[in-house]
């Protein structure tokens, strides 16, 4: 599969995980560090994967993909932290801004990755069109609780880290090995998660009812950002890792349209507030990220 469908198709699949996790954040767990526990302890059962090739690939590529994975986990806490303070329509954005520029800065030190002239025109525009997605009518920013701006911020860096790193490994191991050990490397900060007194506690709360209509849900959801995690990881082993972070703009435009959808025939489940300049800001936005997909086409 070429790298730019897997980008595409992975960040669609995130972008509908995202609704679930806003959910699960604001209905199920109190504290975000539960949620992130819960997928944390999911990455345990990439242990399917040992017969398929996975090997020891020597102490510093051990050391890089388990600091892949732990900062993927951690980025996790600080992420459902901005939604639980925050819109995701609006968190989100605000994070797919600076991913890309964070893991821009990552790559360019850690892998020497430039850019050829027209993909950094891409890379702009895919920018460019992201933010536009995350401006009201008036052309500010939402107004969002700061706390979530921050831990937005905090998530961008530890989720460039982490896919810059991930992409350091793909270079040196084959995928199947490197994505085990990643995965391993995000479940081990489980443990240290789980010291939070509030944490254990809301976890054992959460198992009672995982075998319910609760439980169904989280799968649904966590099976659907799988799906986008896999593909993204795929993406990123074979693309620019810098590329692949930057069309994240894809899932805005996305959650735009489906917010768009919902509004129009179910106003009882999502309401969104649409008028004229709003709806042209937005195909804006759609505009250039199509323009950035066709220069990386």
């Amino acid at each position: 599969m070429p790298w730019l469908l897997a980008t595409v198709l992975g960040h669609i699949f995130t972008a509908s995980a995202i609704i679930f996790d806003k959910f699960f954040v604001s209905k199920i767990f109190r504290r975000p560090a539960t949620f992130a526990v819960v997928i944390g302890a999911f990455s345990i059962f990439a242990v399917v994967l040992i017969p398929f090739g996975v090997g020891y690939p020597g102490f510093f590529r051990l050391l890089v993909n388990i600091a892949s994975g732990a900062a993927f986990t951690l980025a996790l806490v600080f992420l459902y932290s901005s939604l639980k303070h925050g819109e995701a329509t609006r968190v989100a954005p605000f994070m797919g801004g600076l991913i890309p520029i964070f893991t821009f800065l990552f790559a360019y030190l850690a892998l020497s990755e430039k850019l050829a002239a027209h993909e950094m025109l891409a890379f702009v525009f895919l920018i460019v069109g992201g933010a536009l997605v995350a401006l009201n009518r008036g052309g500010q920013f939402e107004k969002t609780h700061i706390q979530g701006f921050f831990y937005g911020a905090v998530a961008a860096v530890l989720f460039a880290f982490s896919a810059v790193m991930a992409k350091y490994a793909y270079i040196r191991e084959p995928f199947i090995e490197a994505f085990f050990w990643q995965r391993i490397g995000g479940a081990l900060v489980v443990p240290f998660l789980l010291s939070d007194a509030g944490v254990r506690h809301e976890s054992r709360e959460f198992l009672h009812q995982l075998f319910g209509r609760t439980g169904a849900y989280l799968l649904l959801g966590k099976l659907t950002g799988a799906t986008g995690f896999v593909l993204l990881q795929y993406a990123i082993k074979t693309g620019s890792v810098t590329l692949v972070q930057a069309l994240a703009g894809l899932q805005y435009v996305f959650l735009f349209v489906l917010a768009t959808f919902a509004t129009i025939f179910f106003p009882k489940i999502l309401k969104e507030h649409l008028n004229g300049m709003r709806i042209a800001q937005k195909i804006l936005a759609i505009i250039l990220v199509g323009l950035g997909l066709f220069l990386l086409a």
